[in-house]
This record gives C-alpha cells, structure tokens and sequence, in this order.
C-alpha cells in the first residue's frame, strides 16, 4: 500500500501509513528494519542518478548456469568508488555513512622480516588502495547495499543492455562454490588442481606465503613469494574455467550469510583458501570483500 501511494504522489497518505508502520513495528522491536525497507521502497520507486557503467557490468558477469552469473573479479576500489559518489550525488548520507570503507595501515600489516623493505618494493605489483585492487574493510551490510544500489541502476537503465530486469546479490555458500569448481567436479582449488603451485614451484593465487622463500623464477621480481604482500590486482593470475578471477585466495568473498567469506585470503594460508574453505569474520576487514553474482528475473 505505502508503494502505490507513492507512485500516486499522495505523500500524506504515505506519512499516515509510514507513522502507522512504524508505532507497529517499534511494537515489536522492529522500528530499524521496517524503517530500512520502507528507504528501499523509496529509492527504488525514484529517478536518480548513477555513475555505474552498465555496459560494462554486462561485460564483466560470467555465466555459472541457472540463470545465475558471478562477476569476474571481485568488486574493485573504483567500482565501489562510483558507488559512494552515486550516494553522494542522490544526497543518501546515511547509507553514505553505512558504507564507508576504513582505511588500513598496510604497513602496519607487514611480518616484521620484511618491514625494512621500501614502499616500492613491497608494492611492486600493485597497492591495495589501487582503483583495480579489490575494495575490503567494509561491512556486510555495506556489500548488500552495493549489490542492491546496482540493481537499481541496471533495471532503471534505459539504453541497451544484455536483460531487461536482475538482481544483484551476494551467493549462497553453496552458488559460490558452484561457481568456483566452474564445472569441475575434484581439485581443491579453482583452477582444478589439489595443490596451490605449479609445475615450476610457482603459487597459482595470492595466499599468505611470507614464510617461504621464492622459486627462482620469482626471485628477482618480487619478495613476495606469491606476487603480493596484500591484495593483488583483481584479475592477477589466471581465471577458472568460468572465467573468475581469483575465486581463491587475495580477499575471502563475502556470501549472503553475515560473518562468512568463502575462498581464504592474502593471510591465509593455501589449505585455508580450497573451495570448501570457510573464513569467519566479525566486522569490516583487510582481508574480506566481495563477489557480485547476478540473478536473471526477465531477459
């Protein structure tokens, strides 16, 4: 009812029923989360504006079968970056605020034998503030927020795109794995292997490996072991057989239950960033952020 009197324009009647809402609601000690779906109902049901490329979000989602695709690499700085600007632009200050990422000493993250190293040496491949570092030390409501920012900007997109209306979410631990084993049906990790190197001693994805010293092949390119102290790039080494950059190791990926990221991370170690690995976190982190998967509702 409250979304009819809003396509209507009747906003007295919206306030009545609002006010209404809400006594019920505090009632039963739900005021915060009525509250935040009737904002949704809001933005959703408004013109705004958006920074959001769509074009190239068509571009970058991979299908994993279902009706189901997943992007093909972590959400980065500058994405989430023109998110914060779309909040600012559309004067959403509270979500704004909900959705700030903290900032992380990576220097201070550094193990004390590499801590003499100068910042080029330890950032020789790139810095995880990077526009196309992927973005982390956010919240778990942060990263929903961005999932449902997006899918207002795709559906509201007027010009030519790939479908007509999706959704935009995170994974259930099990679509994530899905789309991780990229068909496979054995290997530990994505690239369908059951160890993190290769043939050469070479690491196949961003884990904690500081303890190790570097294959000859690396040695002369960087102290780090695996090509990164902290997050790489996020479409560093090869992709899985969907296309997916990453699906293991440099950030564990958020799903849709809070507190639980699939996949290990840049201090992880290779046996905690397997498919099946599960990373618990208790709040924004440097070494948790996330994967958008996207739902087909009408092509």
């Amino acid at each position: 009812l409250y979304q009819e009197y809003l396509k209507e324009g009747n906003t007295a009647e919206m306030e009545k029923l609002k006010n209404l809402t809400l006594r019920v609601a505090k009632a039963g000690d739900k005021e915060d989360e009525v509250l935040s779906h009737l904002n949704k109902i809001n933005r959703s049901n408004r013109k705004f504006e958006t920074l959001i490329n769509i074009r190239r979000i068509d571009r970058s989602m991979q299908n994993i079968g279902n009706g189901l695709y997943a992007s093909d690499v972590e959400v980065t700085n500058a994405s989430y970056e023109q998110f914060q600007m779309d909040l600012l632009r559309n004067r959403e200050y509270d979500l704004l605020e909900l959705c700030k990422a903290e900032k992380v000493d990576w220097i201070s993250l550094m193990p004390d034998k590499f801590k003499h190293l100068s910042t080029d040496k330890i950032f020789v491949n790139a810095h995880p503030d990077d526009g196309l570092s992927p973005v982390c030390n956010i919240s778990n409501e942060a990263a929903k927020a961005y999932c449902e920012w997006l899918t207002l900007a795709y559906n509201n997109y007027s010009k030519k795109k790939k479908f007509k209306e999706v959704k935009f979410r995170l994974p259930s631990e099990e679509e994530w794995e899905l789309a991780a084993r990229a068909g496979r049906k054995t290997g530990r990790y994505p690239w369908g292997g059951w160890y993190p190197k290769n043939s050469k001693g070479c690491y196949l994805a961003n884990f904690y490996s500081t303890d190790e010293e570097p294959c000859e092949e690396c040695k002369s390119s960087t102290a780090a072991v695996d090509g990164g102290f902290f997050t790489v790039l996020a479409d560093a080494y090869f992709p899985n057989d969907f296309g997916l950059y990453n699906m293991s190791g440099n950030l564990g990926e958020m799903v849709d239950k809070p507190g639980i990221a699939k996949g290990g991370s840049w201090n992880d170690t290779p046996d905690n960033c397997t498919i099946e690995s599960v990373k618990e976190y208790n709040g924004p982190s440097p070494t948790v952020g996330f994967r958008v998967f996207m739902e087909v509702i009408v092509k």
